[in-house]
């Protein structure tokens, strides 16, 4: 509806690249996928110029990660370029993800190390999103490390990402937990 009356652009008739994420993160939360699909195509060229590429690319990889096309995601992300804080911690996040679904172990520890340097390093990232991100990392690597035999340990953290507030993708993690466990 924001849409079609132009209640989402700005002055200069832009759609800012946040309004265009936050609509793709709602078409693929409701897993309506071929209607996000649409919409990033189409409403590409209403994005500045300056954001056009990145905005493209990065949410078109993120819906093909959550239609479980992860080697198109990976290729979509070598295109975006990192000059902003958040595309670069969402495809760090996306390629974590991509590695422990693949079970890439090198390339997800390397990277688990990589990217918990990167936060602590990077004086843009604020405190708070600093600690979501690593709290993330850390249990999602203590997730990979544990064999599905131990379910003690499994019910620890699905309790502890339960009652964790602010996690990053804490529903995806619960349902990785629960696919381990043989919930899911």
């Amino acid at each position: 509806m924001m849409l079609e009356k132009n209640i989402a652009f700005d002055n200069s008739g832009y759609l800012s690249p946040w309004t265009y994420i936050n609509i793709v993160t709602i078409g693929t939360r409701n897993k309506d996928y071929e209607w996000t699909n649409s919409f990033i195509h189409q409403y590409q060229k209403h994005l500045a110029p300056q954001f056009r590429k990145n905005a493209f690319y990065y949410n078109l990889a993120y819906l093909y990660f959550h239609q479980k096309h992860y080697d198109k995601t990976l290729k979509l992300l070598n295109e975006v370029i990192f000059d902003d804080v958040i595309y670069s911690i969402s495809a760090k996040l996306l390629q974590l993800n991509i590695y422990y679904e693949l079970n890439e172990h090198d390339a997800f520890e390397s990277l688990c190390i990589s990217f918990s340097t990167y936060l602590k390093r990077n004086k843009l990232i604020t405190s708070d999103k600093k600690a979501r991100y690593t709290q993330f990392i850390r249990l999602l690597s203590q997730l990979h490390r544990l064999p599905k035999t131990n379910k003690k340990a499994l019910l620890d953290i699905k309790q502890e990402v339960e009652k964790a507030k602010g996690l990053v993708s804490k529903s995806w993690l619960l349902e990785k937990i629960d696919q381990k466990l043989g919930i899911k």
